[in-house]
Order: structure tokens, then sequence, then C-alpha cells
């Protein structure tokens, strides 16, 4: 059986399901599976979506906006629907490079480890079971408060 999907079915913690026999030692806990890589495939694929519907669209402006006269006027080329279309393009763009830009903050992210204890200036205790005390996280929070607040 796979160590990660363990379940605590009466509460007690000890990965029985109560009564006799129940015993299981430290089975009683969950922890979800590890996901691997990054998140950010729907990103690409966005980007990759923007990037067709930005060239396509492009390519369509400068044909109408170059083509012959007879194509103006088979498809009613005018000024306004030229505009409209070049901010449509120019939207796009600005959509394309914010999502070039979470993509790029996704693989920022994605090198850095988030560890809050470190953010509060904590540094692990030798016995890592002990683990840190309420005391010690509410004094570090309330001093960093003190320091970032916006009214001092």
């Amino acid at each position: 059986m796979n160590d990660n999907f363990n379940f605590d079915f009466d509460g007690f913690g000890d990965g029985g399901g109560g009564g006799a026999g129940g015993g299981g030692g430290d089975q009683g806990s969950y922890e979800a599976p590890k996901m691997g890589g990054s998140d950010a495939a729907f990103l690409y694929v966005l980007f990759t979506f923007q990037f067709f519907v930005c060239t396509f669209g492009t390519y369509m402006f400068f044909a109408k906006l170059f083509g012959s006269k007879e194509y103006k006027r088979e498809k009613k080329v005018t000024a306004p629907k030229l505009c409209i279309q070049f901010f449509l393009i120019l939207l796009n763009a600005f959509w394309m490079w914010h999502t070039y830009k979470l993509i790029a903050l996704d693989n920022e992210m994605a090198d850095k480890s988030f560890d809050p204890y470190r953010n509060l200036g904590l540094t692990m205790p030798t016995n890592v079971k002990e683990g840190f005390g309420t005391t010690e996280v509410k004094k570090a929070y309330r001093k960093l408060a003190r320091k970032y607040h916006p009214d001092k």
C-alpha cells in the first residue's frame, strides 16, 4: 500500500478504525502526492493561441490595408473597420505580453521554495520535531508588522 494515502477514520490519530485491533501506529495522516514540474502549461497554450490570433489578425489587417481596390470594395473595407481591427491586434499583443509576464513569474516562483518561517526571520530549531512555539511566531510577526506598517 502507498504510504502517502493513510487515513484516520476514528479521529484518534492511531490510524485504526477504533475498537480492538485498530492500532496502526503512524498511519493517522494524509499527505497529498507531490506534483512535479510547473503548472504553467495552460499559460503556454494560451500564449500560443494568442500568437496565432495576433499573427492572423496582422496578416488580414495588412491584406485589407494594402489590397487592391476590388478587394477593398468586395470586403467593404473602411477606415473605422481598419482602426477597430488595429486596436484589437494591439489589445491581443498587450494580452500576450501579460501572459508572457505570468509565465516568467511562474518560472521564477518555481525556482524558489516558500518558507514562511524564513520570511519571519526565524531559524530552524536544531530539533525539527520541536518546531516553533506560538509565542515565537507571534513575536516575529508583530515585529515585521511594526516595521512594514503603512502608517509608520
